[in-house]
């Protein structure tokens, strides 16, 4: 057995509880019919993931004519990531809600988790990790091509 001074990240229960209360409380319930609400989610999501260092991709796809964001982060690497080279892990949450529901537990909690764990890595993130926050999840979407996390 041995043991190294090695100071690991602590989780802060502070910041999750910030998401959580940001999206529940703050903005409410986010369903499909509200678009420019989940942009304004996307946004505030895309800013801090780049507040943290992280590339951002906002992909963009429609839904019965409306624009929505999956919003994809990246860790700027010291080296290049050859395609293929490393495994790629994609950790996700969605966003949205149902139509009548703040989404406390499904899924703030989600994003809490991914922002958090956005956090936590940002200094020394693994290579092939992908942080990504999807719009469309619930219903009428889930299980469809249009569910972004599908």
């Amino acid at each position: 057995m041995f043991s190294a001074d090695i100071e690991l990240p602590r989780s802060d229960p502070d910041e999750m509880r910030h998401w959580i209360e940001y999206l529940a409380l703050e903005i409410g319930p986010r369903p499909y019919s509200s678009s420019k609400l989940l942009r304004k989610v996307a946004d505030s999501l895309s800013e801090s993931f780049k507040n943290l260092g992280y590339n951002v991709d906002e992909q963009l796809y429609y839904y019965k004519g409306e624009i929505y964001y999956n919003i994809c982060a990246s860790p700027k690497t010291r080296g290049i990531e050859q395609e293929g080279s490393v495994p790629l892990v994609v950790v996700g949450a969605h966003y949205d809600t149902v139509s009548h529901s703040p989404g406390a537990d499904d899924n703030a909690s989600g994003i809490a988790g991914i922002m958090e764990l956005a956090r936590l890595i940002s200094r020394d993130p693994p290579p092939g990790v992908r942080l990504v926050a999807f719009a469309l999840e619930e219903p009428p979407v889930f299980r469809t091509r249009y569910m972004g996390s599908f």
